[in-house]
């Protein structure tokens, strides 16, 4: 019998240590496992083998991930695209960074074409770099996520953010975002990306502005000019598939944390808020105005979309968030520098909620569960006062809310209660109680004891 050996799929032969030869078992076996490692050949489920190997992660981190997937894994058992499986990492601020991807530490990749379900997207929320922009923490990143089956990166803040060098250009910076797997139209600062198997168009918008770090300050450089605010309003209109919003930094100050605790951030200019509530208008399909970042004002209609706006995800927060505001739902992922924090998620559409469980090298967290629609966060900014009510999953438009504040120590000062920014403490608040019959949006709470 003539000896066999390896070719490429073009019938070209393959080398072994310098030699065209008849492969070994094990050289096969070796080669097919890195192969499949490396997301070169796809098979119909998960590796279960020892063999895999995902480059730096502990065993601890292993177990963690696969205990985090356990939630995809679920979801998406029936196989019929209805949920959207999504694997996210946002703010690695360098932890992933090197000019050299044998030397990327945590091998995401891997994970990703390896242990997740089939169909699942990375996502990479931007700030790859750790101060400003740099080559080094880019090169290597990006051929991590190119290595994905699906993915999508998005630019955040310390990615555009750069010294005064006039030879660097936004088209520079983009070309380390990779995106995989999807038909790709895009922009120098934006674009789209279709993922027809699930029926979803992901929006990326990139507000930041390149500009001299010495003269940076909150607010500077970040913004939504002309041509963006079209490119936007354009694709919720006319655009016949589900949404999704990927951007790097959220679009309000008053997300929350699970226990219904308002974040300490406050960077987001007014663009933010007024998008904010046009991506609250396309999710209840109604009309309305906007004026960008240029003082060009624009007019919207939404009432006959059919499509839904399923939600808007982000970084840059450094910790986990979120804010339920008419049904519209913003999501911030957790900081993945320390501890190497990656996240899975499942936006199931028959449920309508967005599922979240993440992770690092010390231990999982439980999932999270959020509405897709009809809820609205309760906002708390308390000092030395404790809530009966913290809502945190959320409260039904429509519904009733109340709740009875309680002074840590010293007294009960006053009670301020707003609902979509308007004041109305005179009708909901009495003595130390509160009581909203008719919820239509979120609702921010502020007490302080003395």
């Amino acid at each position: 019998m003539t000896n066999k050996i390896l070719v490429d799929k073009n019938g070209n032969p393959i080398k072994i240590n310098g030699i065209f030869t008849t492969p070994t078992q094990t050289q096969l076996k070796n080669a097919i496992l890195s192969l499949i490692d490396d997301g070169k050949i796809d098979i119909d489920g998960n590796i279960t083998t020892d063999d895999k190997t995902w480059g730096g992660l502990s065993p601890t981190h292993k177990n963690n991930i696969d205990e985090g997937c356990k939630l995809l894994d679920a979801e998406t058992l029936n196989n019929d695209f209805s949920n959207i499986p999504l694997f996210c990492v946002a703010d690695t601020h360098g932890a992933y960074g090197t000019s050299e991807l044998e030397k990327v530490p945590y091998r995401l990749d891997k994970v990703v074409n390896n242990r997740c379900p089939k169909g699942t997207t990375g996502i990479f929320l931007g700030d790859l770099c750790d101060t400003v922009y740099a080559e080094y923490y880019l090169k290597g990143q990006s051929q991590m996520i190119n290595n994905m089956k699906k993915s999508i990166s998005v630019v955040g803040n310390h990615d555009r953010a750069t010294p005064k060098d006039t030879t660097i250009n936004h088209k520079m910076i983009n070309n380390w975002f990779i995106t995989k797997g999807f038909k790709r139209v895009d922009d120098a600062l934006y674009g789209y990306w279709d993922d027809y198997d699930y029926n979803v168009r992901y929006l990326i918008l990139d507000p930041y502005e390149i500009i001299p770090m010495e003269n940076a300050s909150v607010g500077q450089g970040v913004r939504i000019g002309t041509k963006q605010m079209m490119f936007l309003l354009n694709n919720l209109k006319k655009c016949d598939m589900d949404l999704i919003i990927l951007m790097h930094q959220p679009w309000n100050d008053l997300n929350i944390h699970r226990d219904g605790i308002i974040q300490n951030w406050n960077d987001a200019p007014i663009i933010f808020e007024n998008t904010w509530n046009v991506l609250k208008d396309r999710k209840n399909k109604r009309s309305g105005t906007i004026t960008d970042s240029d003082g060009v004002a624009h007019t919207y209609d939404f009432t006959k979309c059919q499509s839904d706006l399923l939600c808007s995800l982000h970084g840059h927060t450094h910790e986990e968030l979120y804010l339920q505001d008419e049904g519209m739902l913003e999501y911030c992922f957790d900081y993945g520098n320390i501890y190497k924090c990656c996240s899975v998620a499942s936006i199931n559409r028959n449920e309508n909620k967005l599922k979240v469980k993440y992770f690092n090298t010390e231990k999982v967290f439980d999932t999270i569960e959020l509405s897709l629609s009809g809820k609205n966060s309760i906002v708390n900014k308390l000092t030395n006062v404790t809530s009966s009510n913290m809502a945190t999953n959320g409260v039904d438009t429509n519904s009733s809310y109340t709740t009875t504040l309680t002074a840590t120590t010293g007294t009960l000062e006053t009670i301020t209660v707003k609902m979509n920014g308007t004041d109305i403490s005179s009708t909901a608040v009495s003595g130390n109680t509160i009581t909203i019959n008719n919820v239509v949006g979120r609702v921010e709470i502020t007490a302080s004891a003395s």
